[in-house]
């Protein structure tokens, strides 16, 4: 027996288990100890936990864990290259980081932000925008190369809007609002930051109108305030009689806004998420580290994929999905779709 290709590990694991096949790897290396060998019972002893109950993940996870040895070892290139993963599944990109813990005990290209992902946005011309608890934002292109690195926020960002002409606007719960340009630089500051969220407040949320003004609220604040698209306040909107709770732009150009204690009641909002769709099938990611493809209607699960930390959030690229996980790293997973050849 062999362990050079793909298709003979695949073969073995379905006919048996995962542990047998690491007990086949273990008397081949004592027989034959080569690099190759080594890597590949590392790789499956570190997802072992994954395919003792889920066999499927085979693909995913030994190429997660090999791609860190693609371009140094010239046998994991080719068994890498080997590798046929299932239809309907997610499947890691090859981009120079590790996706997953990788083979050999080895951690030195994580794509990452320094802390906790936050989020994960698609800006309008295909480029990726993640935040973090680093009080950090980072723009990548969709292969997962890392462009810009943005920084000045004081505290950790709350949250993030892409508006018109790729600006990013951003805000900390410091109440620091900041407006970028596609290309990281900061444009202005509209909210300048106060340690005091008590007295002061932190922003709580913004739109772009379709006019490509921006609406802000806050927290303690029973005003909106409007500003153009180059960060000048332009109005306050006054007459509630506590804090904002949500606002969204009418179709007519009207603005619609309801308070934190009267209309909408937010905990009714989980029932109605609008999950990211993926060919058809909706995408969550889940605290137990794994991101779960499933229909939407019946919610029948379809594919499972596992990570090594609890996800944090996703967005959905056309057949790219981008992940976040609690160890700030950030992963892209190529779509295997059913008529994908």
């Amino acid at each position: 027996m062999t362990f050079h290709d793909y298709a003979t590990i695949e073969s073995l694991l379905n006919d048996t288990d995962i542990y047998t096949l690491i007990a086949e790897c273990d008397a081949m290396l004592a027989q034959n100890p080569t690099e190759l060998l080594r890597l590949l019972r590392s790789a499956l002893s570190l997802s072992a936990h994954v395919l003792e109950h889920d066999k499927s993940a085979l693909a995913s996870q030994l190429a997660g864990r090999l791609y860190h040895h693609y371009e140094s070892n010239a046998d994991i290139r080719a068994f890498v290259d080997s590798i046929t993963p299932p239809k309907n599944s997610l499947y890691p990109i090859r981009n120079g980081y590790d996706p997953l813990l990788p083979a050999g005990g080895m951690l030195v290209r994580l794509m990452k932000h320094g802390i906790l992902l936050m989020g994960v946005k698609e800006l309008s011309n295909g480029n990726i925008l993640t935040w973090d608890r680093d009080n950090t934002l980072r723009i990548w292109r969709s292969d997962g190369r890392l462009i810009h690195i943005l920084t000045g926020h004081q505290d950790y960002i709350l949250g993030v809007i892409g508006l018109q002409n790729d600006r990013i606007l951003s805000w900390d719960s410091y109440g620091l609002t900041q407006l970028w340009d596609s290309d990281g630089r900061l444009i202005r500051t509209l909210h300048e930051a106060h340690p005091n969220r008590v007295v002061v407040g932190c922003i709580k949320g913004a739109i772009e109108l379709t006019n490509g003004h921006i609406l802000s609220w806050y927290h303690k604040h029973k005003v909106l305030q409007l500003w153009d698209a180059n960060g000048t306040k332009l109005a306050e909107l006054v007459g509630h009689t506590a804090g904002v709770s949500q606002a969204q732009s009418l179709p007519d150009g009207r603005i619609f806004a309801w308070l934190n204690e009267h209309g909408i009641n937010p905990d009714d909002a989980y029932s109605k998420i609008d999950f990211p769709m993926l060919d058809g099938w909706r995408v969550s990611e889940n605290s137990n580290n794994t991101i779960i493809i499933y229909h939407p209607k019946i919610g029948k699960t379809i594919h499972t994929f596992y990570g090594d930390a609890p996800f944090t959030s996703v967005a959905v690229l056309d057949d790219v999905t981008i992940a976040g996980d609690i160890l700030g790293r950030v992963l892209f997973l190529h779509w295997i779709a059913d008529n994908q050849a």
